[in-house]
C-alpha cells in the first residue's frame, strides 16, 4: 500500500540534553491559548519571560499537534520536519505549560486559562498540498472495495471501528517515529462512537518487566529509569501531530496520552487520543481518515516487543482547564477495542517495523516493508 507518513529528515547533530521523566501524579500539561494563530517565531517571542512553558500547540486546518521545546529540539529542526511531513507551516495556537497538580485541582476543575492577546491578525498558513496528502493517504482502492462489499455485516458487528489501520515505527538518527493511519471506508463510522466516549490509538512497546507504574508496594515498584528500557521513551517527546485530509481536527481535541500511572513497568504506550472523534470530518462518500504521528526520543534498547490497538475511552470527567490525558478513560464499554497487533504474535521492532490491519481487525495483520 502507499506510504502513509513520510519520515521527516531532521538535521540531528547529536543527542539533545536529557530531561528527567515527569511524575504523572505531580505535574500536568495545560494549553494557554492565544487570541489567534501566530508563527512559531512570533510564539517564541510571546513565550519569552513566561515561566513553565514547555512547548507550543499547533492548530492548522488539517493538522493538530504539539511541539515540545523543552525536549531540547531546536525550532529550526522542528520546522524542517513539519514542512517535510505536511508541506506547510505550523499555526501556533497557544503555549503548553507544565504545572504542578494540586489537591484543589484534583477535587475540582481549575478555571480554563485566559487567552494571551497576540496583537496580530490570525496567521493562516497554506493548506497541506495535494502531493503531501497523497503520501499521507491510507486506504487502497482494493481495501475500499472490500469494505463496501461487506458493509451490512460490518456495520452490525463493527459499527465504530476503522476498516483498515496502518502502523509504523521507524528509527532515524535520534528520533523514533510512530505513525498510524485509521481509515473508515463507508460501512462504519467514528460517528457511531457513543457521545460520552473518545478514542485512543497507539503502538505499545513491551520488555517483560514486572510491577506497576506508580506502585509503592514492595515487589511491584518499577526499576530505575524504567521508561527508558525500550526502543523509545514515552515521555519528553520532540513532537506529536494528527492529520485529516477532510477538514479541521481541532474540534475533536486531539491529545498526547502521557499519563502511564497504572500501566505495567514493562509497557511503554505511544498513544494519541481524541476527546470527540464523533467530530471527525468525512468526505462526500462518508469515508473518514485520520493519521497520528509521534516523534519520540530513542530508548536504551535496540529492540522491543510490539502490540497495538484502538479503544474507546470515556470523556465524562473532562472539563475545560483539566489535562485530557488525566481525565479520559475511567470507564470502558463491551466491544470497545480494536486490535491492530496482538502481543501473542511476538512481533519485534528492532527498531523498525510496519504493518497493516484490515477487515476491522478480524483478520491477521500483514507485515509490510517500511517506506
Amino acid at each position: 500500500m502507499a506510504s502513509l507518513i513520510a519520515v521527516p529528515s531532521y538535521a540531528a547533530t547529536g543527542e539533545w540534553p536529557a530531561r528527567e521523566a515527569p511524575d504523572p501524579t505531580k505535574i500536568e500539561h495545560v494549553v494557554v491559548p492565544f487570541s489567534g494563530g501566530v508563527t512559531l517565531d512570533q510564539a517564541e517571542k510571546l513565550a519569552s519571560g513566561r515561566s513553565a512553558v514547555v512547548g507550543y500547540r499547533v492548530e492548522n486546518d488539517q493538522v493538530v499537534g504539539e511541539y515540545f521545546s523543552a525536549s531540547g529540539q531546536s525550532a529550526a529542526d522542528y520546522l524542517a520536519g513539519f514542512r517535510d511531513l505536511y508541506g506547510t507551516e505550523p499555526r501556533i495556537a497557544g503555549l503548553v505549560i507544565e504545572r504542578p497538580k494540586t489537591e484543589q485541582n484534583a477535587r475540582s476543575a481549575p478555571a480554563a486559562p485566559a487567552a494571551i492577546q497576540t496583537g496580530r491578525p490570525d496567521f493562516k498558513p497554506a493548506a497541506v498540498p495535494a502531493g503531501k496528502k497523497a503520501k499521507l493517504a491510507a486506504a487502497t482502492p482494493e481495501q475500499s472495495a472490500a469494505a463496501a462489499s461487506g458493509g451490512a455485516v460490518a456495520l452490525a458487528a463493527n459499527g465504530w471501528k476503522p476498516y483498515s489501520v496502518y502502523s509504523k515505527t521507524k528509527r532515524s538518527g535520534v528520533h523514533q517515529y510512530f505513525d498510524m493511519t485509521m481509515s473508515w471506508t463507508g460501512a462504519t463510522s467514528p460517528a457511531n462512537i457513543p457521545v460520552a466516549f473518545g478514542l485512543e490509538a497507539g503502538v505499545d512497546l513491551y520488555n517483560g518487566a514486572g510491577g506497576t507504574r506508580g506502585s509503592v508496594v514492595p515487589g511491584y515498584i518499577c526499576g530505575p529509569n524504567f521508561r527508558d528500557q525500550f526502543i523509545a521513551k514515552n515521555y519528553n517527546w520532540y513532537s506529536w501531530s494528527t492529520f485529516s485530509p477532510n477538514g479541521d481536527l481541532s474540534s475533536a481535541y486531539p491529545y498526547a496520552d502521557l499519563n502511564d500511572l497504572f500501566d505495567s513497568c514493562g509497557r511503554n504506550a505511544m498513544t494519541i487520543g481524541f476527546e470527540y472523534p464523533q467530530r471527525f470530518a468525512g468526505d462526500s462518500f462518508g469515508m473518514y481518515e485520520v493519521s497520528t504521528h509521534i516523534d519520540a526520543q530513542i530508548g536504551v534498547t535496540s529492540s522491543s516487543k510490539l502490540g497495538g490497538g484502538i479503544q474507546q475511552v470515556d470523556n465524562g470527567n473532562c472539563v475545560p482547564g483539566v489535562s485530557l490525558t488525566d481525565c479520559m478513560g475511567t470507564k470502558q464499554l463491551p466491544g470497545d477495542s480494536r486490535l491492530t497487533l496482538s502481543t501473542d504474535r511476538g512481533w519485534i521492532a528492532d527498531p523498525n517495523k510496519c504493518w497493516t490491519s484490515s477487515s476491522y481487525g478480524d483478520v491477521a495483520p500483514t507485515a509490510v516493508t517500511c517506506p
